[in-house]
């Protein structure tokens, strides 16, 4: 797409390479957000030919787009931040949240903020059980904070949650063994991705880029004013304490506030709106305990989740397993683990325990990760198996033959084709080729 930016005009981040591939990238995106604002302007040329403009509110955003790295799908300014531009039209200035020109420079969550708004701005109440604030309209409010989140993308599995003040980024990754950098294939038809894994297999980046293909840290918080590309993680410095322990608090409240069922394993019973209200079936707080001793990867905890192995709820077993999990060959005590796998009537804690077997060299752990793979009725299981294996790297090995077999088969829809496509990634990366991308 032509425009008047040249790939010599962009700036990239210091967080992935500056090569001509994604100076191109760059430069191509920028030049088709140019090519939207000239169709934008066409239509508010409309309204004004058809006598609407004085009487029109128009709300100009975006969806979180995909086409450079490190944006979409990523917990980092560089993949939440969206624009909102707001139009009021001279006859409506009362609802306009200030003067004509003004910028807000106020924390907005426009995924929660917009629907309230827009009720706001009709003159209608909003409902109790409806979250965020109204920016524009009637009895307007400002948030402190604004959340977000990252989950299953595509074949991949991630689980991700951060906070943002109007100075500070706080995040949380509750998979922190699972670098950002997991293949994702709809991510690696961007060529910049794959130029990207490349140098990283090189070895030939410097940290604050090959820092995207390495595990990461349990939390990470980041001073957005001076530090905007979210490079520089703050967790570990002293003066940030107070800064720390406010965010920390601040997405917990939420959590909780909110009934984050993220904890829960994709298909397990307790995962539906109306069951994971039930606290018998998704202890909420109980669980973020846990699970918040799993990511911290301390050995101390070790007899605290073999004691949680055991209880009562299959969320909270999940998260102790995964804490062993976390905790690799720290957890190895096979013969045991073989015995809690055998007798474990959920089959999301079973994964978590067989990789942890798998992790310990143990085969039968592989062994029931490939049947799971390939045979378990539940097609969202299918896939978590397969994630595990990938995760394993040369641990698969003895499930080479079982990889095959899925990789070849039909595709189909979800969870089908994407357990396809992770199999398919696995057998690469374990006989060293790769699937052709155009």
């Amino acid at each position: 797409v032509g425009g008047p930016t040249r790939p010599e005009d962009v700036r990239i981040p210091p967080y992935y390479p500056d090569t001509p591939t994604t100076r191109n990238d760059a430069a191509t995106y920028l030049n088709q957000i140019n090519q939207m604002d000239s169709e934008l302007a066409f239509r508010l040329r409309e309204l004004e030919k058809a006598g609407l403009a004085d009487d029109t509110i128009v709300l100009y955003l975006s969806d979180h787009g995909g086409v450079l790295p490190r944006s979409k799908r990523f917990c980092y300014d560089s993949g939440l931040k969206i624009p909102l531009i707001a139009r009021f039209g001279r006859a409506v200035p009362h609802l306009a949240p200030d003067s004509p020109g003004s910028t807000i420079d106020h924390t907005v969550c426009v995924s929660t903020d917009l629907a309230p708004t827009v009720l706001s701005m009709a003159g209608l109440t909003t409902p109790k059980w409806m979250h965020g604030n109204r920016f524009a309209g009637h009895n307007r409010g400002v948030a402190e904070y604004a959340f977000g989140m990252r989950n299953r993308m595509d074949e991949r599995y991630d689980f991700v949650r951060t906070a943002r003040s109007k100075r500070f980024r706080y995040i949380r990754n509750y998979m922190p063994d699972v670098p950002n950098g997991q293949h994702v294939q709809f991510m690696w038809l961007q060529a910049g991705y794959r130029e990207w894994a490349v140098r990283n297999q090189r070895g030939a980046l410097p940290d604050a880029q090959a820092r995207f293909w390495r595990p990461r840290p349990a939390e990470e918080l980041y001073d957005v004013s001076a530090d905007p590309d979210e490079t520089s993680n703050l967790v570990a410095r002293k003066e940030f304490t107070d800064v720390l322990s406010r965010l920390r608090t601040a997405l917990d409240t939420h959590l909780i506030a909110v009934n984050d069922n993220g904890f829960i394993p994709e298909s397990d019973p307790a995962e539906g709106y109306v069951e994971s209200r039930s606290a018998r079936a998704y202890p909420l707080e109980e669980i973020m305990r846990i699970a918040s001793l799993a990511i911290k990867r301390d050995v101390a905890n070790l007899p605290t989740f073999r004691r949680e192995l055991h209880h009562p709820n299959a969320v909270m077993r999940y998260w102790a397993a995964s804490g062993l999990r976390l905790l690799g060959a720290a957890a190895h005590e096979n013969r045991s683990l073989r015995a809690v796998l055998a007798a474990e009537p959920s089959a999301h804690v079973k994964l978590m325990l067989a990789e942890v077997l798998a992790l310990a060299g143990d085969r039968s752990g592989v062994d029931h990760l490939a049947w799971a793979m390939a045979s378990h009725p539940d097609g969202w299981v299918r896939l978590q198996a397969a994630n595990a294996l990938d995760r394993l790297g040369q641990r698969a090995r003895p499930a080479l033959p079982t990889l095959r077999r899925v990789s070849l088969g039909v595709g189909g829809s979800e969870p089908m084709s994407l357990t396809q496509t992770a199999a398919t990634h696995t057998l690469g990366a374990l006989e060293g080729w790769s699937a052709a991308i155009p």
